[in-house]
């Protein structure tokens, strides 16, 4: 062991909280080191000196004039907590959180009238739900071929997250 490493672990060493290995290497690096012996001969008066120092409990009475001497504390002038936003600020950071909220709300508006959209060119049309988008797409571009003859009409929109007119007459199975 080294000399910083024994210096750190003397005060464990003097209240015997270290492992036996431990204890045994400090016991040795002490017998050959003058330095350490000294600096734990220090410590071990220190810890003495300490252990023989009387108790100091505190009186009866300086609960009560702790106590009395908070009440007569006079409370701060002005308790509430403010937040303090410069004038030249104000304004525009409000018209930005309310651009920001318009800008927010017919973005979901749009999503919203998006998807009911789809769900209705899907419904009106015939189509199950059990088609997904991507059996649909396979079959339009000719990747997907059914091998026997249809059953269910349906009408599929070419371009489903558009608003053209254009529709396909597709024939699928169940």
């Amino acid at each position: 062991m080294n000399c910083s490493r024994v210096q750190n672990l003397l005060s464990c060493y003097i209240d015997r909280e270290l492992p036996g290995v431990d204890m045994l290497s400090i016991q040795r690096h002490l017998d050959g080191c003058p330095e350490c012996r000294r600096e734990y001969h220090t410590l071990l008066q220190v810890k003495q000196l300490l252990s023989e120092m009387p108790v100091v409990s505190p009186s009866e009475s300086l609960e009560k004039h702790l106590v009395q001497q908070v009440l007569r504390t006079p409370a701060p002038g002005n308790s509430k907590w403010r937040f303090v936003m410069p004038r030249p600020l104000l304004r525009p950071l409000a018209v930005a959180a309310a651009v920001a909220a318009i800008s927010l709300g017919a973005w979901y508006l749009a999503v919203q009238a998006r998807s009911t959209m789809e769900h209705n060119m899907v419904t009106a049309s015939g189509v199950s739900r059990e088609i997904d988008h991507a059996t649909l797409d396979a079959y339009l571009s000719g990747k997907l071929r059914l091998h026997r003859q249809p059953s269910v009409p349906a009408e599929i929109p070419l371009h489903p997250y558009d608003n053209r007119a254009s529709i396909v007459s597709v024939r699928y199975y169940r």
